[in-house]
């Protein structure tokens, strides 16, 4: 019987409410467009670490390591792909 009503509780409250952060986006946009103003790697790779890794949510860290992401791969993406901001910027 414990262990029914502790179900039947659990049940009863329904799933927490799930938190979705998004000024991990925003960031990325603003380290996406400083990127592009300058051709110099070394300001590069610091945009990307400054604007949009290290002032980070938990959630971009644990989704840079997932996935093995660094602020060197960010920036050979951003330029591998330099139209995919214009593409989605009325997102921004």
């Amino acid at each position: 019987m414990l262990v029914a009503g502790s179900i039947s509780t659990a049940v009863a409250q329904g799933p927490r409410p799930q938190k979705v952060f998004t000024e991990d986006i925003d960031r990325f946009w603003v380290a996406y467009d400083s990127v592009q103003t300058t051709t110099d790697h070394a300001r590069q790779l610091a945009f990307v670490t400054d604007l949009y890794i290290k002032p980070g949510t938990a959630g971009l860290a644990a989704f840079i390591k997932v996935r093995d992401n660094s602020a060197e791969r960010w920036v050979t993406l951003i330029n591998k792909y330099p139209g995919i901001g214009p593409r989605f910027g009325p997102i921004r």
